[in-house]
């Protein structure tokens, strides 16, 4: 006697379990880096046009945007490090 685990039935989810994260674990190691680059440039924009007057203002919006960004980081390195599902 099988086990459901051995069967066709439980074998094949198990298998479609197993691809959908892998391919959930390749988007997040795909798109995370593109989210960081676009956090980078509106970084970059917030600071390159903010005249003398302004730095307090755009201190206040862009820290919280490199707050986010460095979350973003962390993760993206957590989801390249981390071992493929098997």
């Amino acid at each position: 006697m099988t086990s459901p685990e051995e069967g066709t039935t439980g074998g094949g989810r198990r298998l479609r379990r197993q691809g959908g994260l892998r391919i959930w674990s390749w988007t997040l190691r795909l798109v995370l880096p593109v989210l960081i680059f676009l956090a980078d440039l509106v970084l970059y924009w917030l600071w390159s046009d903010v005249d003398a007057g302004a730095k307090g203002y755009a201190l206040a919006e862009a820290v919280p945007l490199a707050v986010a960004a460095a979350a973003l980081l962390i993760w993206a390195v957590g989801a390249w490090i981390a071992p493929d599902p098997p």
